[in-house]
């Protein structure tokens, strides 16, 4: 009888992640693209990520748990493949990239006329201008679509340092986009 208690546990739990999974794929990988550049490493990075997440699926306590710590383990790979490129210094990064050949750059997604890679190319060059908390905040805020107390969590620090980080990037991005501020508020 124990048995079956534990191969419905593990069914149920195998369904969580999947669900989880499901819900959650686009943004992880948009998410390590942010921090990357790269569409291949943003995906490699994704999937190790969910990875380690199922390998730990039991141990970490509920949904937005969950999500903070498969995001942060993210950030983190992110941020570790970037050290690799900087070590071995072959990898020219975003800018470089385009530099040699703008039709190199893979963006997430395109339309027709190629107006929405084009923004797409200028905003990860704009957000790459940003200093690193601020650009993490705006990324996770703007382009993960984390509300200001998951991205707080999720970096580690208080709300308010978040909201200071989100204005400050983003009066920043308005400024290189030519956007009149309109003093908005995260």
């Amino acid at each position: 009888m124990p048995e079956r208690n534990v191969d419905s546990v593990k069914i149920a739990t195998e369904e969580e992640f999947r669900s989880f999974f499901e819900e959650n794929l686009d943004r992880i990988v948009n998410y390590a693209f942010s921090i990357v550049q790269n569409r291949q490493e943003a995906e490699d990075i994704a999937v190790e990520a969910l990875a380690r997440a199922y390998a730990s699926w039991s141990r970490i306590d509920g949904t937005a748990h969950r999500r903070a710590w498969v995001f942060r383990t993210t950030l983190n790979l992110g941020i570790d493949q970037l050290r690799k490129r900087k070590r071995s210094k072959t990898t020219p990064g975003i800018n470089g990239a385009l530099e040699d050949n703008p039709m190199r750059f893979q963006p997430i997604t395109s339309d027709a006329t190629g107006d929405l890679a084009t923004n797409r190319a200028e905003l990860i060059m704009a957000l790459r201008r940003l200093p690193e908390r601020q650009r993490e905040a705006v990324t996770l805020h703007y382009l993960g679509g984390f509300g200001v107390a998951e991205v707080a969590e999720l970096m580690g620090i208080g709300t308010e340092t978040v909201k200071t980080h989100l204005a400050r990037g983003m009066k920043v991005l308005r400024t290189e986009f030519g956007v009149e501020d309109q003093g908005e508020q995260p």
